[in-house]
């Protein structure tokens, strides 16, 4: 299984992601946003039991485990 590393471009996703989202009044974890931005960054959806948090990140394709 691969490992990226999270790069300048995944810390610029979620930091748009949660300005955005704040906007609205919606938060979500850091580590959340973070595993939604890289995953947005390399292209991947995300397998997760944790939908709650992570519905709230736009474009991040959901796999509910």
């Amino acid at each position: 299984m691969p490992v990226h590393p999270v790069t300048d471009s995944t810390a610029e996703i979620a930091g748009q992601v949660s300005g955005e989202q704040a906007a609205k009044g919606i938060t979500a974890p850091a580590d959340d946003l973070l595993t939604g931005a890289s995953a947005i960054e390399q292209g991947y959806a995300v397998a997760t039991l944790n939908v709650r948090h992570l519905e709230k990140i736009p474009g991040l394709q959901i796999v509910s485990a």
